[in-house]
């Protein structure tokens, strides 16, 4: 096989490969920033949260009626911030002693980049 052969073999994929390196990289790289934006996202939606409950206590003292899909948007609400709460904890120090390694902290980045998404 001459190397004009292997220069037309590689070509096609050397870019896959760089981007899935990017990628797999950008997890470890960008951890801290997924995991601010993750927060930042969860605070939000617990604001949210908080509007849609002063709302509906507000409409149960004017004996007004909660719709079921306003409730079940609720528990699910609940659900996630629970969740979220249990896998990627507030305290910095408590975090690095869970994940101290760096496969724990690509997977955290990971699903904290895939959860803001």
């Amino acid at each position: 096989m001459g190397s004009e052969d292997k220069k037309n073999k590689y070509p096609a994929v050397t870019p896959q490969l760089v981007d899935s390196v990017q990628c797999e990289l950008g997890y470890r790289v960008e951890y801290h920033s997924n995991i601010k934006d993750l927060k930042d996202q969860l605070e939000k939606l617990r604001d949210v949260r908080d509007r849609v409950e002063r709302s509906i206590e507000a409409a149960k003292r004017n004996a007004d009626e909660i719709l079921p899909h306003v409730e079940k948007w609720l528990e699910g609400v609940n659900e996630i911030i629970k969740e979220a709460e249990e896998k990627f904890p507030d305290d910095e120090e408590r975090a690095n002693g869970l994940f101290p390694n760096l496969k724990s902290r690509y997977q955290l980045s990971k699903k904290a980049k895939e959860t803001t998404t």
